[in-house]
């Protein structure tokens, strides 16, 4: 759970605050400002996720008490991205990255050393010009839920993610002699992170293959979640979704980034009839907790 705001400072309290998505959509989203960020942060996200990416940090007044922040400035992991496979935007310098403050709304920079200060950009968000330090909020991407693999790009560098896995697992079991502690925990993280991405792939193949035909929702949220199972269990890419509502590709790319949350109700009735979903609902009064 992220920690208040400090009430003199408005900032989050020193050090790496970790987060899920949903966590931050609903810790700092509660303006319209806010929310447009927020949009632009997770169409980013997507595109690093396609590429291998498995968490960023977010400094900035997107991640203060300010009500209308400029703009967020975010760092991402390099491990195991896969450059080639990474939107060439995230990688444009030229005139002072401004084609990547235009689409997203913010910075964003790979987590290497900075110059000036000799620290990595994830510690160097931390301090202020004045010597102080802040808190940072750290995202970890398969933190959001079991992860929907949502189009072929994924898919691939699942697989991917999944081979690098299984040979560290090797790697480790290979070693010789009696395995320390650390080295249990580190094998068990390794065939946990592996468990996760197999069930990742699997879910897709099931979709993919058209195995599915009904999805469960136990909430509105998981609204969203069903949409984009849909699409693929019928067999249509992120464009033939947009095609068939008459918008732009990259529009059906940012709603599915941010879970339909900026998405109207009649937009949402729209993708479900685009799709051929029937919705069967059921409502539940809870008992008052008084």
């Amino acid at each position: 759970m992220l920690p208040a705001f400090d009430p003199n400072s408005g900032r989050l309290p020193p050090g790496e605050h970790v987060a899920s998505w949903d966590e931050v959509v609903e810790r700092f989203g509660w303006t319209e400002r806010r929310r447009r960020l927020l949009d632009g942060l997770a169409e980013a996200i997507e595109l690093l996720a396609d590429a291998g990416c498995r968490r960023i940090w977010l400094k900035r007044s997107l991640v203060t008490a300010k009500d209308e922040p400029g703009d967020f400035d975010a760092c991402w992991d390099t491990d195991d991205v896969d450059l080639d496979a990474l939107e060439p935007v995230l990688l444009d310098l030229s005139n002072h990255r401004a084609a990547r403050k235009a689409r997203f709304g913010g910075e964003l920079f790979p987590n290497v050393i900075e110059t000036q200060s000799g620290l990595s950009f994830a510690e160097f968000f931390q301090n202020e010009r004045d010597t102080s330090r802040k808190g940072i909020v750290v995202i970890h991407l398969s933190k959001r839920g079991r992860i929907v693999i949502t189009n072929e790009v994924q898919y691939r560098a699942t697989k991917a993610h999944l081979e690098r896995f299984e040979e560290a697992a090797a790697n480790i079991e290979a070693r010789p002699g009696k395995r320390t502690k650390l080295e249990l925990l580190e094998l068990d993280a390794v065939r946990a992170q592996g468990d996760d991405l197999r069930a990742e792939l699997a879910d897709f193949d099931q979709l993919r293959d058209g195995r599915l035909s009904t999805f469960d929702a136990a909430s509105l949220e998981e609204l969203s979640t069903v949409l984009v199972k849909a699409r693929i269990a019928r067999g249509w890419t992120q464009r033939q979704l947009a095609e068939s509502l008459g918008m732009a590709e990259q529009q059906i790319q940012r709603y599915e980034a941010n879970d339909y949350r900026s998405t109207s109700l009649a937009r949402l009735c729209d993708v479900a009839n685009a799709l051929g979903v029937t919705v069967a609902q059921h409502g539940e009064l809870k008992p008052s907790a008084a």
